[in-house]
């Protein structure tokens, strides 16, 4: 029927191959963005946990992950832009490895503006990985898609990794 050389044959294994990673699962622990599935699910960082906002509703957020790790810097990453409109209740902090001696100490803007109380919070020297740390917003967040998030570091050192979620 197939020979290994015929078209046919290699248009078979494209397909299949295609076919076996539209229907492949996404480790949560790999994404930036965040995918909300049909059950609403938003993926807390570095988990395969799946959260979702107050009520049952669905869930939607941005991750912003320390990139590469806490050294200061602005932007400490990538900007995320949001992919829909929603609105953003909660932001926290999950930890992936720590300093044993230096706090870290970060912001979260949108559109160039501190969305947290204060405009800085502070994650304590020697956090244990998985730690989920909540941030103070200012208050909750109007997003309408295409705007931008920032993760800015102010203090910090290169032990420090991990990333903050924000969703509903």
């Amino acid at each position: 029927m197939f020979s290994l050389r015929s078209m046919s044959f290699k248009a078979a294994i494209l397909i299949a191959m295609a076919a076996s990673v539209a229907s492949a699962q996404i480790n949560p622990a790999n994404q930036i963005n965040w995918p909300t599935g049909a059950t609403g699910c938003f993926y807390q960082p570095g988990t395969n946990t799946c959260n979702t906002a107050t009520g049952g509703t669905a869930a939607h957020g941005v991750v912003l992950p320390l990139s590469p790790n806490g050294v200061a810097a602005s932007p400490s990453g990538l900007y995320q832009t949001a992919p829909y409109s929603y609105t953003i209740a909660a932001c926290s902090f999950t930890t992936t490895t720590s300093d044993a001696a230096t706090a870290l100490v970060l912001n979260v803007t949108f559109n160039g503006t501190s969305i947290l109380s204060g405009s800085s919070a502070t994650i304590a020297a020697a956090t244990s990985a998985g730690t989920v740390t909540s941030l103070t917003l200012g208050s909750s967040l109007t997003v309408t898609a295409g705007q931008n998030f920032e993760l800015i570091v102010t203090s910090g050192t290169s032990s420090w990794t991990g990333a903050v979620s924000c969703h509903s």
